[in-house]
């Protein structure tokens, strides 16, 4: 079975866009200055759809994980196990990724420090992923 693909709509396509730079990003609303990710079509805060996408340092904490031995959906059987990261950005957003060198995971621990790298998946867009810093 395949696995589920993202398919960009026009209020992420800026995200997918700099992400295929290399660039992690998230919304900045031009009323309220409210930033947020995941991407919407309009500001979470005022509802405002006037917003601008910001560029992201990409360095992020890891909050919380878990090790995914059992797949949660069709498709994803050749990639387990897996840790599934739930990150905390610099910035003060949240965002579930994955890490990018499965290795990694050895003595994996909440707070250890993250860097974003991207990852081109089959449809051609780029996922972030993480990677331990100094690791």
């Amino acid at each position: 079975m395949t696995k589920p693909m993202p398919t960009p709509v026009h209020w992420d396509r800026g995200f997918w866009n700099l992400a295929a730079q290399g660039i992690l990003s998230a919304q900045r609303c031009q009323d309220c200055n409210h930033l947020q990710h995941y991407p919407r079509p309009a500001c979470g805060k005022c509802l405002s759809p006037s917003r601008l996408w910001e560029h992201l340092s990409g360095l992020a904490t890891v909050y919380s994980f878990t090790v995914v031995r059992r797949p949660f959906t069709p498709g994803f059987d050749d990639q387990s196990p897996f840790v599934l990261l739930d990150v905390l950005l610099d910035e003060g957003l949240r965002l579930l990724s994955r890490l990018k060198d499965e290795s990694q995971a050895e003595g994996l621990g909440i707070g250890d420090r993250l860097r974003v790298s991207f990852q081109q998946i089959e449809n051609g867009l780029h996922l972030p992923y993480f990677t331990k810093v100094n690791a």
